[in-house]
């Protein structure tokens, strides 16, 4: 499967990823307002929307073709709880797509 992305899309996930923006991290549409500038915050729910499914979908694409399928991401994950750090790991599979 191959997803074009374009320079919009890839502004918006600056922002969306970006943990020293509180107005934007983790938030689509607050990230859609900015980049596709628009008021309308129907329109930009619906762009965040779109782009998160997007971004989830990239984001196991490049963890898969990196050798991090999602077998290998739970053997991560159940030695991260057994060494007491399991949030991290936690927020970056939310990040991911794999859990909600």
């Amino acid at each position: 499967m191959q997803l074009r992305t374009s320079s919009k899309f890839l502004s918006w996930e600056k922002y969306y990823t970006d943990s020293h923006n509180r107005k934007t991290y983790g938030n689509a549409t607050q990230s859609a307002l900015i980049v596709y500038n628009t008021t309308n915050h129907n329109t930009a729910a619906v762009i965040g929307s779109k782009n998160i499914r997007k971004y989830k979908v990239l984001a196991s694409m490049v963890a898969e073709k990196e050798g991090f399928d999602f077998a290998t991401l739970i053997k991560v994950g159940v030695k991260k709880v057994l060494e007491g750090n399991y949030n991290d790991w936690e927020k970056f599979m939310k990040q991911i797509g794999y859990f909600d």
